[in-house]
């Protein structure tokens, strides 16, 4: 699937690195630039407050057109792996020895298909972050250090360290839920296969 695929997922990383490497850290920058205007003192022309807005306009503008064209392109691509998996598992099953079919009960291919591979049109959306997070707190972390100093990086070291282990809590609750929740979703299934028989 990965040589299949990895051309049509390429796109979205990219709008999504436009979107999340320069735009987000550097639209506050513009926007500090913008608001320095009205400090005392300041030397910043009229004009210059006006190029300033306009920048920060423009970025928010942008950020709102590749988040969407983004969302959409993995969305599109998700679907295209969903179709090449329910492709898979029909195969197998046609390949499948009548022992192995005695083991496997419809629930749980019916699950398989209606259920489980629906989560690739939504996963692909946040996998661009697994690599692109890292480096934005990098960039956002020099930016912060160049207005104070090195409390900048004990800050986002301390909200890293706060978020990491929730956000691991977080993902093995959800994982035990949704194992439950496929669990209950098999019997339900085989139950009314079990119907259709009598």
């Amino acid at each position: 699937m990965t040589k299949t695929f990895w051309l049509s997922y390429a796109p979205s990383g990219i709008m999504f690195l436009i979107q999340a490497l320069i735009l987000k850290p550097f639209q506050p920058v513009a926007l500090s630039m913008m608001l320095s205007y009205w400090e005392p003192g300041s030397t910043m022309t009229y004009e210059q407050a006006v190029y300033c807005a306009a920048v920060v306009i423009f970025m928010s503008l942008l950020i709102a057109f590749l988040n969407h064209h983004g969302t959409y392109s993995t969305q599109q691509f998700g679907m295209k792996v969903r179709i090449a998996a329910c492709s898979l598992i029909y195969r197998k099953v046609l390949r499948m020895s009548s022992g192995a079919l005695a083991e496997t009960t419809a629930g749980q291919v019916v699950n398989l298909l209606s259920n489980d591979v629906n989560r690739f049109d939504y996963a692909f959306i946040y996998t661009h972050f697994i690599w692109l997070l890292p480096l934005q707190v990098i960039i956002v972390c020099y930016l912060i250090y160049l207005k104070i100093g090195y409390a900048a990086i004990v800050g986002v070291i301390g909200i890293v360290l706060q978020t990491i282990p929730v956000q691991s809590y977080m993902s093995k609750i959800a994982a035990r839920l949704r194992m439950k929740t496929a669990c209950r979703t098999d019997e339900r299934y085989k139950n009314v296969r079990v119907g259709e028989t009598f």
